[in-house]
């Protein structure tokens, strides 16, 4: 999985920490996306044909959310 770390607007400096984009090329079944607990909620934006699913419960994820604060990575296949 490729990471690229976006070099945001100062303007932004208050309202957002990081931009993040993360690509993955290969066909794999199971990816671990590192979303930490760090203290601020984040933005998710899925562009796959692919459907996301939280491990281990089987959830499906939307291709786009607000989530919270995590206690480890999201774990997704």
């Amino acid at each position: 999985m490729e990471k690229e770390k976006v070099i945001k607007h100062f303007k932004l400096d208050q309202l957002v920490k990081d931009i993040l984009i993360l690509k993955n090329e290969e066909d794999t079944l199971t990816s671990r996306l590192p979303f930490f607990a760090d203290g601020y909620p984040g933005i998710f934006f899925n562009d796959s044909k692919k459907e996301i699913t939280l491990l281990p419960k089987n959830k499906r994820l939307s291709d786009f959310f607000i989530y919270g604060q995590t206690i480890e990575p999201i774990e997704s296949w």
